[in-house]
């Protein structure tokens, strides 16, 4: 994969039929396509505003893991797990890591890549090999566990975060108080 600056890249928004067919021209010669995510259906893996690079990668290519780019049903692009094949062992079975329903059907044809790397809010760009496969087929392994877990850890996060900025506004204000008395 080519490094490039960040003066290189440049944000385009495009409806869906035109992200269809620049990211096809592009992964079709061969070449890595990055586009932003949205949505929940990849927690905790992939959030909405991740950066996600795409690698050209036939259906018959993909490792159980992997995520995979898309033509999902109602005809957008997905970024969704490989979970498995169906039982004629052709079909590929693909889910959201936040999705605890029946997997989607897709045929091998239907894949036009799978996602390399994720960037997190301009942050380090993070491969999708080994390690997130195995993480990955863990956590769609022991559902519902994990997303429980999950829920319960956020909601503790977003908890500590509104009490640790309660104690930052409270001292502020007790530093006004002290400043009045002086």
């Amino acid at each position: 994969m080519q490094k490039t600056r960040d003066s290189d890249v440049h944000d385009l928004s495009i409806d869906r039929d035109e992200l269809y067919d620049l990211a096809s021209a592009v992964l079709s010669r061969g070449s890595c396509f990055t586009f932003v995510a949205n949505g929940v259906s990849m927690l905790p893996f992939i959030h909405g505003g991740d950066r996600l690079t795409i690698a050209p990668c036939r259906g018959g290519d993909l490792r159980r893991g992997d995520v995979a780019f898309y033509i999902g049903e109602g005809g957008g692009l997905l970024a969704h797990r490989f979970v498995g094949y169906s039982r004629d062992g052709v079909t590929l079975l693909m889910r959201g890591d936040a999705v605890w329903r029946v997997p989607e059907r897709v045929a091998p044809a239907q894949v036009l890549g799978r996602v390399l790397q994720v960037q997190r809010e301009a942050g380090r760009w993070r491969a999708l090999g080994r390690k997130s496969r195995v993480a990955a087929l863990l956590w769609h392994g022991l559902y519902p566990y994990p997303l429980h877990l999950y829920q319960r850890v956020s909601r503790w996060r977003a908890s500590r975060r509104g009490a640790m900025a309660g104690q930052g506004n409270m001292e502020m204000q007790a530093g006004a108080d002290d400043s009045e008395q002086g």
